[in-house]
């Protein structure tokens, strides 16, 4: 039975703190276990989330703001779940990863802290942040489509069942103008197809798992399974959707939407 790596390795590894063999390791393990690569997924997309929400909050955080809302979040940790307090122990709110792993919780904790520091900057700030988050965790739920299901068709593509209920998309090095359009089918099977100069990439799977490598621009067409318990897609290492269970999270901007499909660019900032 392949043991798991641990989730504290994980979060090192995307922190950049693991030596140059621990982190080849690291990739190596991922590459073949979709548990892990599920779990790498999350905590790449929570990351990711969490610092355009804190970049983007309309009101900058003094840094005894940053302390005091740091010494917040411990005070509370005893109400959090297992893996949260475990990623509080031993942090220090000067380091980059601590207030990463700080703001998770103050995010979470937005309505306890309103109650508790009314007026504070860190109110302002929660609720700066909390509304970005939001934004960018706002869901895509497409209904039902007309018409019988489509194939994978004459582009280059091909589909892929989930392993044990969970696909894991990966796209690497595609053309910035590149579109990616991405659409829940009622399917069991995942599928990838590429059109125009996209069709060049070159496509590997196996059981859970589907990547894309390189080609021109053109126009990616993914479907994800309804019926999955867990997908993610990833653009160059960065999430850009997280499927667990019924909720779907979009994690980067989209270039258009409607219908019974989301469009993101392969370039996205």
């Amino acid at each position: 039975m392949m043991e798991h790596v641990a989730e504290g390795t994980l979060q090192a590894y995307l922190d950049g703190e693991l030596a140059a063999e621990e982190n080849a390791a690291v990739e190596r393990h991922v590459a073949a276990c979709v548990e892990c690569a599920a779990e790498l997924a999350s905590l790449r997309g929570a990351a990711y989330v969490l610092a355009t929400s804190l970049a983007r909050a309309d009101q900058p955080l003094a840094s005894d703001d940053v302390a005091h809302a740091f010494q917040l979040v411990r005070a509370h940790a005893g109400g959090l779940p297992g893996s949260a307090r475990r990623w509080l122990t031993g942090a220090a709110p000067s380091t980059r990863s601590a207030l990463l792993r700080a703001a998770l919780f103050l995010l979470g904790l937005a309505a306890v802290a309103s109650a508790a520091i009314p007026g504070s900057p860190v109110r302002a700030w929660l609720a700066g942040a909390w509304q970005e988050a939001a934004s960018l965790f706002s869901q895509a739920t497409p209904g039902p489509r007309a018409g019988p299901a489509r194939s994978v068709g004459d582009g280059a593509g091909v589909s892929v069942l989930p392993r044990d209920g969970r696909v894991r998309i990966v796209l690497r090095g595609p053309d910035a103008r590149t579109r990616i359009h991405v659409r829940l089918v009622d399917g069991e099977a995942a599928a990838v197809r590429a059109d125009g100069g996209a069709a060049t990439a070159r496509f590997t799977s196996g059981l859970g798992h589907l990547e894309l490598e390189g080609g021109g621009p053109g126009a990616v067409r993914i479907e994800v399974p309804r019926a999955a318990v867990w997908a993610s897609i990833e653009v160059d290492g960065r999430p850009y959707l997280l499927k667990d269970g019924a909720d779907v999270r979009i994690l980067a901007p989209l270039a258009d939407s409607g219908g019974t499909e989301v469009v993101f660019r392969a370039g996205a900032e």
